[in-house]
């Protein structure tokens, strides 16, 4: 991790973060181990010996980390975006909205396949800023900004709110970001450090927190669409 200085001097271009899941944690894997353990109880056999096998290594993964939940290493790297984590390799590329995949499956194989990174739903946004809130992660200052992002799909409409406390010293366009999936461009750039994702009832969803950063020793091979593949 670079020093406090270093990392304001640098005008930012290649950034690592690893972000842990605060709400898919070692209870959440349990459950789902234990409801497909019903169904192979009661003896349907959709559910092959096999594939709870595999989902016991997944729950084995996913608890490796040193607190007890999965990760997400994120690697912005100019204009693109790299996210790895225990089950899938991922490399976005936000202007052009494609997304590139290598997904791990259950029955142990990869698969690479090639998608639109935002989906054309109607999509309306309302991003609120409160400088004066604030608290520090990692040893630095972070503010409050609040996305409210309302989606119509066909007759329904979601609204999903975002929570999120990042710094302007870092300059990545929050639409960088896949897990906020904004279609819409914004002048709003920083470091999220945390995120938090609830549902209209204020139900929290998702909840993501920075476990550290750096800005040194990157690899360009990390976005090559050809490495992805061989993965």
């Amino acid at each position: 991790m670079c020093s406090k200085k270093r990392y304001k001097d640098i005008q930012k271009q290649w950034c690592f973060i690893r972000y842990i899941d605060a709400v898919f944690n070692k209870n959440e894997v349990k459950k789902v181990t234990t409801f497909f353990q019903s169904f192979n109880d009661r003896g349907d056999t959709l559910t092959k010996q096999n594939t709870l096998n595999d989902l016991n290594k997944f729950a084995n993964l996913s608890l490796s980390d040193t607190l007890n939940t999965p990760y997400y290493d994120y690697y912005f790297i100019n204009d693109t975006v790299r996210v790895n984590n225990p089950m899938a390799n991922r490399i976005y590329v936000p202007k052009t909205r494609e997304k590139y995949v290598s997904n791990l499956y259950l029955n142990g194989e990869r698969k690479y396949e090639e998608t639109i990174f935002f989906k054309d739903y109607r999509t309306s946004t309302e991003i609120n800023v409160y400088k004066e809130k604030r608290k520090k992660i990692l040893g630095l200052d972070y503010y409050l900004v609040k996305i409210i992002k309302k989606q119509k799909i066909i007759k329904t409409t979601q609204e999903k709110i975002f929570s999120i406390y990042l710094s302007d010293n870092v300059h990545i366009p929050i639409n960088h970001y896949n897990i906020i999936n904004l279609s819409e461009p914004t002048d709003i750039k920083g470091l999220i450090m945390e995120i938090k994702i609830s549902s209209y009832k204020g139900d929290i969803v998702k909840h993501f927190i920075a476990q550290n950063y750096d800005i040194n020793n990157f690899n360009l091979k990390l976005i090559e669409i050809d490495a992805l593949k061989k993965m």
